[in-house]
């Protein structure tokens, strides 16, 4: 008797982020952040990575991180 098996991975669901799309920050240096729970891996260590694109069309990004929080940085 054969079994076959096939496991899916299932992403991570965000439970929470801020701010919602669309939402105009009244400061540059804005702080973002989420929530996510990977619910076929309970116990793993989350990465996040944050990106804001400004109607200028420069984009910033946190990188991953470990962190569930980023502030965006000042432009220079």
């Amino acid at each position: 008797m054969r079994l076959e098996l096939q496991i899916f991975d299932v992403p991570p669901t965000p439970l929470a982020v801020y701010p919602p799309n669309g939402y105009q920050a009244p400061t540059l240096t804005p702080e973002l952040w989420a929530i996510a729970k990977d619910v076929d891996a309970p116990a793993a260590a989350l990465t996040y990575n944050f990106t804001i694109c400004p109607a200028s069309g420069s984009c910033f990004t946190s990188g991953y991180q470990g962190s569930t929080a980023w502030t965006v940085p000042r432009a220079t």
